[in-house]
């Protein structure tokens, strides 16, 4: 549960360069993408409050963040 908010903020930010990108609905504004890493957040904070081991849950975080901050940018 840990590292399951990474993977969905990066699945989130690569699939909008290999396939929402393509097409204007998608790319102008991308919802599908913005839901995922809401939920890649969700997962993080979840991680963190659910998890033993804190340095892992808060580096997965802080991962989260970072891919979430790069596509906002």
């Amino acid at each position: 549960m840990v590292w399951l908010g990474p993977v969905l903020a990066f699945v989130g930010v690569a699939s909008y360069f290999a396939l929402f990108l393509n097409w204007a609905i998608t790319r102008d504004v991308p919802w599908v993408n913005l839901i995922l890493l809401a939920l890649a957040l969700a997962a993080s904070i979840a991680g963190l409050v659910r998890s033993r081991r804190r340095v892992l849950a808060a580096a997965g975080l802080v991962v989260t963040l970072g891919l979430s901050g790069f596509f906002l940018f």
